[in-house]
């Protein structure tokens, strides 16, 4: 094998691995955006203090295996009281 043909193996694994990359970033985005959704149930204000919580939680560093529990505790709690 020649440079190129190394050059171009090169290439094409390392362009893989940054689209694989790249990918599961935007499919967790569209996933917590969805729980947001799913958690507001319509209710702009909701969504907004999910979406300032969710920023807050990400700031903190907190595990992916605890964020959507914890976005689900503070829908639970932000909810009005139902007579």
């Amino acid at each position: 094998m020649d440079a190129l043909s190394i050059f171009i193996i090169v290439l094409s694994v390392i362009l893989a691995v940054a689209f694989k990359w790249v990918l599961i970033r935007k499919i967790r985005h569209w996933m917590d955006q969805d729980l947001i959704n799913q958690l507001a149930g319509g209710s702009q204000a909701l969504k907004d203090r999910l979406h300032e919580h969710h920023q807050q939680l990400l700031t903190q560093g907190v595990k992916r295996s605890e964020l959507h529990e914890r976005l689900q505790e503070f829908a639970r709690d932000s909810e009005p009281a139902q007579d």
